[in-house]
């Protein structure tokens, strides 16, 4: 029986695109070892959930499937001041070692080094390393190397362009160094959006083996929902992990106080899926929930879903929101995120700022929504267009969900499942 083993800085919960993976895994018939993180927040409860409804849906797996939890925040207090001077001493070293790997990897993430200490500690034999999120890079490279297999790597995000708030320009250039410098021995890369693989590539070089794979899911999640709201009412829908700053909402809450003031005949309903930050709640929610009493404009917050549920939960709705506005982070003007293809799948109509990846993306496929510049004054034009239009909208969604049907995973999935045979 061939055995992948998965590394991930992060978990099963927040990581949508490593749980599809091991799912894949399973139904293909594979051994599958996953090393992720306990990070003693919301997601913790989430990934115990997920891992049991791996046990249900293949209960012959059992014996297949092994996750082992490695603490973030460490017990052992000797143990957790070590690994946190030891990267604060990395960055602040870097002019000197700028070109030495360890030192690059510690600077970017201890926790890179906790995953090989915890490999290290068990006894794997492992045919495939499967690596997630960049602290997982140098992992993969060093125990692929140790153990003689082969290992994979997967670019969910351009990581040399995302914001960072401390250190900037050294971590941008550390992570350009681990790039350039692991990426060309991996075996295989895949990337998640089209744009994500150009800036890879323009970094790194070309690749031998490489595959743009979407942020698809099952198609079965999808089904069609009828609208059953009232004839003037329309539904917005935005998700995330975390309801908080920085998300595109405090622009799309601004672009509704402009509604309430222009066009007030218009009556929308907002649905915000996700885990609430307090501060947020308390600074912009609270404030925004008085601003729209006894206004023809609702809002509605829920808790996060699992998967599944998430996905019937936004089939319910007629637009999907996919808001991105940072322009200094350039990873996400670049990425297309799990909620644009959900929204695609689900047959929502999509209102998007133009990112280059969303006017990529909507320019590819028409049909299925319609691009708006990132500011406030544009989202409040395009609702108000989009409400006109509402009864058109709801006419087509059967064909947007038709339509859809091409991101799925079930199709993108073959995609990995053609690396895979190739070293396994």
């Amino acid at each position: 029986m061939k055995h992948l083993l998965f590394l991930t800085t992060s978990n099963l919960a927040t990581n949508p695109r490593l749980y599809k993976e091991l799912q894949l895994a399973l139904q293909e018939g594979y051994k599958a070892t996953v090393l992720q993180f306990k990070l003693h927040n919301w997601s913790d409860a989430k990934t115990k959930v997920l891992h049991s409804e791996l046990e249900l849906a293949y209960p012959e797996a059992a014996d297949r499937l092994q996750l082992v939890d490695i603490e973030a925040i460490p017990t052992n207090k000797l143990d957790w001041l070590y690994w946190g001077l030891s990267e604060k001493v990395a960055k602040k070293a870097y002019s000197v070692f700028s070109n030495h790997l360890k030192w690059n990897v510690l600077g970017n993430s201890r926790r890179a080094f906790q995953l090989l200490k915890t490999a290290s500690q068990i006894d794997l034999r492992v045919d495939l390393i499967c690596a997630h999120n960049l602290g997982a890079l140098y992992p993969a490279y060093q125990l692929g190397k140790q153990w003689d297999v082969p290992f994979i790597f997967d670019v969910e995000d351009y990581h040399p362009g995302e914001t960072v708030a401390f250190d900037a320009e050294n971590e941008k250039r550390r992570r350009e160094f681990l790039m350039k410098t692991l990426l060309p021995k991996a075996k295989a890369v895949t990337f998640a959006s089209p744009l994500i693989a150009q800036y890879t590539t323009d970094l790194v070089g070309q690749f031998n083996n490489s595959e743009t794979i979407l942020n698809g899911f099952n198609a079965e999640d999808f089904t069609f929902q009828e609208d059953n709201k009232a004839d003037e009412v329309l539904s917005l829908v935005w998700f995330s992990q975390k309801i908080s700053y920085g998300r595109g909402l405090e622009e799309l809450f601004s672009a509704l106080e402009m509604l309430v003031e222009s066009h007030s005949e218009i009556v929308l309903d907002l649905i915000l899926i996700g885990d609430m930050d307090a501060n947020f709640q308390k600074e912009v929610i609270v404030p925004l929930q008085l601003q729209l009493q006894d206004t023809n404009i609702g809002l509605q917050i829920k808790e996060p879903l699992q998967q599944r549920e998430l996905h019937a939960e936004v089939s319910q709705y007629d637009i999907g929101l996919a808001l991105e506005f940072n322009s200094t982070d350039l990873n996400r003007q670049i990425c297309l995120t799990n909620k644009i293809i959900t929204y695609a799948q689900a047959g929502l109509y999509i209102l998007a700022t133009d990112t280059p990846a969303q006017k990529d993306f909507l320019e590819s496929n028409k049909t299925l929504g319609r691009l708006c510049g990132q500011n406030t004054l544009d989202i409040s034009k395009a609702i108000t267009s989009i409400y006109k239009e509402k009864p058109e909208i709801i006419k087509s969604k059967a064909d947007r969900l038709e339509s859809g049907k091409v991101f799925s995973w079930n199709k993108e999935k073959e995609k990995l499942r053609r690396i895979w045979l190739t070293f396994v």
